[in-house]
């Protein structure tokens, strides 16, 4: 387990007394022991070799399973292609656990008198991941998977009496995450299926059956308060 938090803010004065500035930005990268992947199966390394003699096995199909299920390197159980046993065993694969994340914030604060203040802020936060949410998906199709949030207000303070106050706030807020595709190639198809081996190996060959997809959410906020202090 290892976690970090790393960053660092500069602010001051641009016009004395008037304008001022502050950012910051800050960086979490964390990381964790991977996760075994069990119950995951894969023929031998002899086994492969059979199956590429059998007639009705698609070369095609078989040299993609190989190129992304590797050997096993044991046999524990078996099964049966074409009336022929093929032993496959546990396949050891690791999951990895880690994500990255960046923060970043600016502000300007403007005194316009002592009656007006206006006031800014920009906040971004990225973090990104391993997206390994199918069961039985084998590592080479972890892919990460990014969120972004973004926020941004404007507010002008006027001090209307010393009892009274009115704040104007103008707010907008992005949220975005991405659970991509990848580039991977199939012999003759123009994308990658998904392609799920359930009851023999348990394992998935292709990205999640969930993407490609995105979700992109917009939230604009119009606040007005007015406060009154008495006694």
């Amino acid at each position: 387990f290892d976690s970090n938090t790393l960053g660092g803010s500069i602010g001051g004065p641009i016009v004395k007394n008037k304008l001022f500035y502050y950012g910051l930005y800050q960086y979490n990268p964390f990381g964790a022991s991977p996760t075994p992947l069990s119950s995951v199966l894969a023929p031998t390394a002899a086994r492969y070799a059979t199956l590429g003699t059998l007639p009705c096995i698609s070369a095609t199909n078989l040299g993609v399973l190989k190129q992304y299920l590797p050997e096993a390197p044991a046999a524990t159980s078996s099964t049966v292609v074409a009336g022929v046993s093929i032993p496959i065993g546990i396949l050891p694969l690791l999951q990895p656990t880690y994500s990255n994340g960046h923060t970043y914030l600016l502000s300007m604060d403007y005194d316009i008198s002592d009656r007006d203040r206006l006031r800014g802020r920009f906040q971004e936060q990225r973090t990104s991941g391993q997206d390994s949410t199918a069961l039985g998906q084998l590592p080479a199709f972890f892919l990460g998977r990014p969120h972004v949030s973004k926020f941004l207000s404007f507010s002008w303070f006027r001090t209307i009496s010393p009892s009274l106050l009115n704040e104007l706030r103008l707010g907008y807020n992005r949220f975005n995450d991405t659970i991509p595709a990848g580039n991977f190639q199939y012999p003759g198809l123009d994308a990658f299926p998904n392609i799920t081996i359930r009851q023999d190996l348990n394992v998935q060959l292709g990205p999640a059956q969930n993407s490609p997809q995105a979700t992109i959410l917009n939230t604009y906020q119009i606040t007005d308060n007015l406060s009154w202090n008495k006694g």
